[in-house]
């Protein structure tokens, strides 16, 4: 795989591009009671989200090694990685609101195991019939209107969150790679 900064930064742009289509898309569907493919396409706003962050981790590292794109890759790709790193926006906003993170604020606004597990699992039951204990059900039967309620704002905030953080952070990129670096250098 061979992948540049500007392929990466153009890879943010996409990214954000497309959680608001998904949104934009879930929007129409929850319009139309379509609630189990709106629960979907709000999910895979939020996984995109989160594939800002795994590029941010990359970018600001600013070592397009063979190695380091392979584990790029991997977490690209992974649904749970990415659902948990879109917390990140969550992380962020606290902090600025409070000027401090506390470990109490990381644990609340950061998924465990747990969490993002059922989250994905929901998904999967979003787009899947499926048997579970002796009975069939259809996505239609599982998701309700106050899952598509709490997952739209959940949406909601990281999207836009994300787009005013990402506008910060490439226009002083060059600068917040160089902090990185030099912070490598200083714990070593």
């Amino acid at each position: 795989m061979t992948v540049g900064r500007e392929t990466l930064e153009q890879a943010i742009s996409n990214a954000l591009i497309n959680a608001k289509e998904l949104y934009e898309e879930a929007e129409i569907l929850k319009r139309e009671k379509k609630y189990a493919r709106s629960y979907t396409l709000f999910h895979l706003a939020i996984e995109e989200v989160g594939k800002v962050f795994v590029i941010f981790k990359y970018l600001l590292a600013n070592d397009y090694s063979d190695e380091k794109l392979k584990k790029f890759d991997i977490e690209f790709r992974q649904h749970k990685i990415k659902l948990d790193l879109s917390t990140n926006i969550d992380v962020f906003a606290l902090w600025a609101k409070d000027g401090a993170l506390s470990n109490e604020i990381l644990e609340n606004a950061t998924y465990s195991k747990e969490q993002i597990d059922k989250l994905n699992n929901l998904k999967n039951l979003s787009l899947y019939s499926f048997i579970h204990n002796g009975s069939s059900y259809n996505p239609s039967q599982i998701i309700e209107s106050e899952d598509i309620d709490q997952i739209k704002t959940i949406a909601e905030y990281r999207i836009k969150g994300t787009e005013d953080l990402t506008n910060i952070f490439l226009s002083d990129l060059d600068r917040l790679i160089a902090v990185v670096a030099k912070s490598k250098i200083e714990n070593k």
